[in-house]
C-alpha cells in the first residue's frame, strides 16, 4: 500500500478482493451497504468533502509541490512571461 505524503496516515490507493462467489442477493446488500455509508459520511462531512475536491481541482494546487501554499497566498505561474 502506497502513502500519499500530503496526508499523512491516508494512503494514496488500496484494493480490494471482491469475492466472485456472492449471490445476487449477497453483492445488492453489500452495494446498499456501502451506499447508506457513502450517503451517512456526505451528511456529516458533505462541505469538507466539497472543499476538499475544489482545492484539489484548484490550478493552485497542481503548482504547489510542497503543499504549504493556499490559492488565496500564492500568485499562478506566469505562462505569458516565457
Amino acid at each position: 500500500m502506497t502513502h500519499d505524503r500530503s496526508r499523512p496516515g491516508l494512503p494514496a490507493a488500496f484494493t480490494v478482493d471482491i469475492p466472485t462467489t456472492w449471490s445476487p442477493s449477497q453483492a445488492l446488500a453489500v452495494f446498499e451497504m456501502l451506499t447508506d455509508l457513502r450517503d451517512r459520511i456526505w451528511s456529516v462531512y458533505a462541505i469538507n468533502i466539497q472543499e476538499e475536491i475544489q482545492q484539489e481541482r484548484s490550478p493552485y494546487s497542481r503548482h504547489d509541490i510542497c503543499g504549504d501554499c493556499a490559492a488565496s497566498e500564492c500568485d499562478p505561474p506566469n505562462h505569458d512571461a516565457e
